[in-house]
């Protein structure tokens, strides 16, 4: 009897597998450059641009934000496929913007402390005020003597900065008087006025009563300002002219019928007068006699 064996066929198989090394991308934001490219009074802009670094991935583009330095954003740009960008922003405030870049790749983002800068913007400063005087609200006027008219005096604030101690002063000129100011005092016929701040835009004005004494005569008066903001004495003038006429006397009223019937001879009075009278009485005297003894011869 033959035994049977049960034979296995067995083969061994080596596999070598190789594999590959995970890539690690890199990218990284190098440094962020900030020049000034343009200004003027309004405005100002800075050109910006950034440097970065990658290996084992794809740049994509920058993103730009801008903020203010409450950190509110006042500009944001995403630059496809480069990396410049122009910033422009106000001029004529003062104000500190933070500039951040951030480069993109296939891979993700990358900002860092080298890819932000700051830059602040100082306004000019330009001080400046300017003084209006009128009479009646007009430059020239014709007056009454004796009779209440005004002056106005208006200050203004025209400059981008806030004016301190700004001092009004107003000589009245002869024959002219300062009766009451709504501002200010009057002393010696000289009104002064002091405001302790003057802003950026304000206006103040003062009303002066005033009075004339003469007439036939004309008067110009003339107001000054001075701030120590400004460099200089007398940073501003202006003056209003008054016209006083003379008094006119009424005519004297011309009667009814202005021209006299006048005899052709005048009477004549005096001594000669009286002789003539006493002539012609004789003659009637005489006259009387003849004519009575003519009528007694009859009889």
């Amino acid at each position: 009897m033959t035994k049977n064996r049960q034979k296995n066929d067995t083969a061994s198989v080596k596999v070598t597998k190789k594999c590959e090394t995970p890539k690690n991308p890199v990218y990284k934001c190098e440094a962020l450059s900030l020049n000034i490219v343009r200004k003027d009074e309004k405005q100002i802009t800075y050109a910006t641009d950034t440097k970065y670094s990658i290996k084992d991935t794809e740049f994509t583009g920058t993103k730009y934000v801008v903020k203010n330095s409450k950190g509110q954003i006042v500009a944001e740009k995403v630059v496809n496929g480069g990396t410049k960008f122009e910033i422009t922003v106000p001029n004529n405030v003062n104000e500190k913007y933070t500039v951040i870049s951030t480069i993109i790749t296939k891979n993700g983002e990358n900002s860092n402390a080298n890819c932000e800068k700051s830059f602040e913007v100082k306004r000019e400063e330009k001080p400046s005020i300017i003084i209006k005087k009128t009479v009646n609200n007009q430059k020239n006027a014709k007056i009454e003597a004796e009779t209440d008219f005004n002056y106005e005096i208006t200050v203004s604030n025209n400059g981008n900065v806030n004016l301190k101690d700004v001092v009004v002063t107003d000589r009245a000129p002869a024959n002219i008087t300062f009766v009451s100011a709504d501002n200010g005092e009057i002393k010696d016929n000289i009104l002064t006025m002091k405001i302790n701040s003057l802003e950026v835009g304000e206006s103040k004005t003062v009303v002066i009563k005033s009075r004339a004494t003469a007439t036939g005569m004309s008067a110009i008066n003339t107001a000054c300002v001075d701030t120590p903001t400004i460099p200089g004495d007398k940073d501003g003038c202006d003056s209003a002219k008054v016209e006083v006429p003379k008094k006119q006397t009424p005519p004297t009223p011309t009667p009814n019928n202005p021209t006299p019937n006048v005899p052709a001879e005048l009477p004549q009075t005096g001594a000669n007068a009286v002789s003539t009278i006493l002539g012609l009485t004789s003659m009637v005297t005489a006259f009387g006699y003849y004519f009575a003894s003519r009528k007694a011869a009859k009889f």
